[in-house]
């Protein structure tokens, strides 16, 4: 539990082809005539699917928003080759939580942001989905920075919850109960896991002044008989992008990775260097996010100082050092400090360990109970504060299936086990079906503000405390640091920075 010392104010896809209807039955669309049915097809469905209803016998760093948070795990603040030095983990967290609903006038094949978003207030389905992300992401970062205690790790726990959701979807049985599990729905009433994500998607790519937007799409090889009731739930309650597409193309591995770089502001320009054949479905989730701090750090002010390591010599950093808004909060484990980005809708918040303590420790114990404390504590209006952070980039590419399996998915991913009959009819654990989970990430942090993006990729295929410390926030060693949404604390980026020069 965190102490009881009180914070401190200081110290559309080309050429879409129409879709079959003679066996739709959707119920939302069931008084329309098959005139204007065929017509919302064309916009909101994918091409030439044939759909089929189910057989009946088948020091961390933590940016806060609104709803999402992020962490990022940093052994080195610049961006170097990796070095020998044991360094201490610094996580990013951003927890990007927009307040917007994101607008829908009808079906269209791609979902678009855009300036006259409304605001959206977090509902409790929301907020409970934006914790259990967190979790997911916590858990998910101890996974991935096993073993890697010199190197900086950036992961959005956001974009796999939200990815694993819509993929959760496409599950049944034991494949399904695990996704539900392992993002904190078992046991929850049919419906709930999708409406809440679903709702905390909205509040995500809501009016902000920071540019926040998390988009959605589902690629399926043309000759699969995808499920409307599948359809349905991606396209309504995730706004995702739907396109059947012929995978042997190379075309549709560029258009793929078009849209990658697209919503992401070109930040990761592609996802999937190749399309395996295999591969007969593609699920995508893409969150991009950036935001000027709400009072810049003065370029002329920053300085070569020393970033001092767990393990090994100290050596010189970028540090950025200035009187700005912030709010700092210290207890006897670790010291925080949050800083607002402009419009007060997200927040980074850089993390070091105290009273002896490694990053290993800090990065441990962070569990959602000790990030709402946190959150809690540091919610508080900012004032002027001098306040020492390098600057940094961090770049991470994850393969996510072992870190998943070893939380208990297997029997989503691994071929004998997974069934994803609710996408297909046939397609369960009886034939040889698997996927893979695949992570990309950047981070950016200077004097202006920070510029982060993650995409994640499912492709399915055929298998009793001491004396409290003082706390000064001059992040001169390895810390951990992440993005987070106000309203929700959801955390949209986590990491560790233990080498600001790499």
């Amino acid at each position: 539990m965190l102490g009881a010392i009180a914070p401190i104010a200081c110290v559309r896809a080309p050429s879409e082809r129409p879709v079959s209807v003679s066996s739709f039955r959707s119920t939302v669309f069931v008084a329309w005539s098959r005139a204007v049915l065929d017509g919302a097809c064309r916009a909101c469905f994918l091409p030439g699917v044939k759909f089929r209803e189910p057989s009946q016998s088948t020091g961390r760093l933590v940016v806060f928003g609104r709803g999402a948070a992020h962490l990022v795990s940093l052994t080195s603040p610049t961006k170097m080759p990796p070095t020998s030095l044991r360094t201490s983990l610094l996580l990013l967290t951003f927890v990007s939580l927009a307040l917007g609903l994101l607008s829908c006038t009808g079906c269209t094949a791609d979902q678009g942001g855009g300036t006259n978003r409304p605001v959206v207030r977090a509902s409790d389905p929301a907020k409970q989905a934006a914790q259990r992300a967190n979790t997911f992401g916590f858990r998910l970062l101890q996974e991935l920075t096993k073993g890697q205690e010199q190197t900086n790790v950036a992961l959005s726990g956001l974009s796999a919850a939200m990815v694993m959701a819509l993929f959760h979807e496409a599950c049944a049985g034991d494949s399904r109960r695990v996704l539900a599990e392992a993002l904190g729905y078992g046991g929850a009433a049919d419906g709930a896991l999708t409406g809440g994500f679903g709702d905390l998607l909205a509040v995500l790519n809501g009016r902000t002044e920071a540019t926040v937007r998390m988009a959605n799409a589902v690629y399926v090889r043309g000759d699969i008989d995808v499920l409307p009731t599948f359809l349905e739930v991606a396209q309504q309650r995730f706004s995702a992008v739907a396109r059947a597409r012929d995978f042997a193309d190379p075309k549709t591995l560029a258009e793929l990775n078009a849209w990658v770089a697209e919503q992401t502001d070109g930040k990761i320009p592609t996802i999937l260097d190749r399309m395996d054949p295999a591969n007969f479905a593609v699920l995508l989730n893409a969150l991009f996010f950036q935001g000027k701090w709400q009072q810049a750090f003065d370029p002329a002010h920053t300085q070569p100082r020393d970033f001092t390591p767990e393990v090994g010599e100290p050596f010189e950093v970028a540090m950025m050092s200035d009187d700005v808004q912030a709010v700092v909060y210290h207890d006897a484990t670790l010291g925080a400090v949050r800083l607002p980005y402009s419009g007060g809708d997200y927040s980074m918040v850089a993390m070091l360990p105290l009273a002896g303590r490694r990053l290993v420790d800090l990065r441990t114990e962070l569990t959602e109970p000790r990030w709402a404390a946190l959150w809690l504590a540091l919610s508080h209006e900012a004032s002027e504060c001098k306040v020492g952070l390098p600057r940094f980039r961090v770049a991470a590419t994850h393969a996510l299936d072992e870190a998943l399996t070893a939380m208990g998915l297997g029997p989503a991913l691994e071929a004998g086990k997974a069934d994803y009959s609710r996408l297909a009819a046939g397609m369960d654990a009886s034939v040889p079906v698997a996927a893979k989970v695949t992570q990309k990430v950047t981070v950016e942090v200077d004097e202006v503000g920070s510029k982060a993006a993650a995409v994640t990729a499912v492709e399915m295929k055929d298998a009793s405390a001491p004396e409290p410390p003082t706390f000064a926030p001059w992040f001169d060693r390895p810390f951990l640091f992440a993005i987070v949404e106000q309203q929700t604390g959801a955390i949209l980026f986590l990491g560790q920075i233990t080498d600001p020069r790499r």
